[in-house]
């Protein structure tokens, strides 16, 4: 009989996250994939068209998928995603619960963890009745995250959530985690034996290497087309950006920024408090399956986030894209990331907040011969075919599962 997989998520298709390849993987071998999670509205911060507010049920051959009602996180204001976080927790503990009393045993279950970290707490309850093995992706090292987003920075505080995690790390069986920065920090709440680094990985329509691009005159071919496509939050070091656009003196850049978030409309706000719409396009978000013809219309892709001691750890899930595009990457920031672009030798690094490097690379890439633009685009495509593919993934995935 084929193994059953409960996957606990507060992200799911047609929101873009790679638990979205996972299941897929999954259920292409046949396993039974039950998914529980909340109604899509990340990022643009409310419920999408043609979605139950009050929640559903989707199943199809070896895949369910059970929708449980939440509260869409908005945009800007904190007390938003409060809601957003406490409404779906408050789903997700009385659907396990109903699992635990009425539902056949799961064998294995994986815990996708973006954030809130509450959500890795209620499948436990599942494992101690049902004695199942449990597994928790961990892609956002809590309280280390709150802090860096200035969100909690009482120590007390930030030392109680501290000894809360580590008590709940303990009773998983493996942790996975997506920057090898992160091991030192996961290795001292748990047992060095459960941690497996696994890094993200391109989506799949960019793995493919189409060459389709965007038709229209969004791209301009007397500029250098700058794109940045993902998010717009408070991770983002767009200020940074802002003060570099202030000291430029000629107008043969424009930046693309392609996506939403809760924190766009400020930054929108502060390009126009500026007099910068000569230097920037805003445009919606766009599927999973178009974002691809953007991402090969630029000439360069940006990337940034802001200087913290955790975001110095992270490596961002875009790198990995950018890479597999073949398209030079312009960055701001630290760690990691930053040792990753320059190991692979495809982009160029100004450190977090550092306008005057960002710049400097402005400068630089004016003066870049177009062969040499194609040759660092091409160095991060072959380090990610060697390192990051899909099917690297794939094959490591269903070895942890066995």
């Amino acid at each position: 009989m084929a193994k059953r997989i409960l996957i606990y998520t507060n992200h799911f298709y047609p929101e873009n996250f790679k638990i979205n390849d996972v299941v897929k993987w999954l259920v292409d071998e046949k396993y039974l994939v039950t998914v529980i999670t909340g109604n899509p509205n990340y990022p643009e911060g409310k419920l999408f068209k043609g979605f139950n507010k009050f929640g559903s049920i989707f199943i199809k051959d070896n895949l369910k998928i059970v929708r449980l009602p939440l509260i869409p996180r908005g945009k800007g204001k904190k007390i938003n995603l409060i809601f957003n976080y406490l409404t779906y927790f408050t789903s997700v503990f009385f659907y396990t619960f109903f699992l635990i009393l009425f539902k056949k045993k799961y064998e294995l279950i994986l815990v996708h963890h973006t954030s809130p970290f509450l959500i890795a707490i209620h499948p436990l309850f599942y494992k101690f009745f049902r004695r199942s093995k449990i597994f928790l992706w961990d892609l956002d090292l809590w309280p280390q995250s709150l802090k860096a987003l200035n969100i909690i920075v009482n120590k007390k505080a930030l030392r109680l959530l501290e000894f809360i995690i580590k008590w709940v790390y303990r009773y998983y069986d493996k942790i996975l985690i997506s920057s090898k920065s992160f091991k030192n920090i996961v290795e001292n709440r748990v047992q060095r034996s459960k941690v497996i680094y696994f890094p993200n990985w391109a989506d799949l329509t960019i793995e493919k290497s189409l060459k389709e691009k965007i038709k229209n005159n969004i791209f301009s071919k007397q500029k250098v087309n700058i794109l940045y496509a993902g998010n717009v939050g408070e991770a983002q070091d767009f200020n940074t950006l802002i003060n570099a656009c202030k000291k430029l003196d000629h107008d043969k850049i424009r930046f693309i920024i392609l996506g939403d978030g809760r924190f766009k409309e400020e930054f929108i706000k502060s390009v126009k408090t500026n007099n910068l719409n000569k230097y920037f396009v805003f445009l919606k978000s766009v599927s999973s399956n178009e974002v691809y013809k953007y991402l090969n219309s630029a000439d360069f892709l940006y990337l940034s986030l802001n200087d913290s001691e955790l975001f110095k750890m992270t490596v961002p899930a875009k790198l990995q894209t950018y890479m597999a595009v073949g398209k030079p990457v312009i960055a701001n920031i630290n760690g990691e990331g930053a040792d990753l672009i320059n190991d692979a030798k495809f982009g160029f690094v100004a450190d977090s907040g550092d306008y005057n490097g960002l710049v400097t690379i402005f400068d630089q890439i004016l003066k870049l011969p177009k062969n040499e633009s194609l040759k660092i685009g091409l160095n991060g495509k072959r380090f990610y075919q060697k390192n990051f593919k899909s099917e690297l993934r794939k094959i490591e995935l269903l070895k942890i599962f066995i």
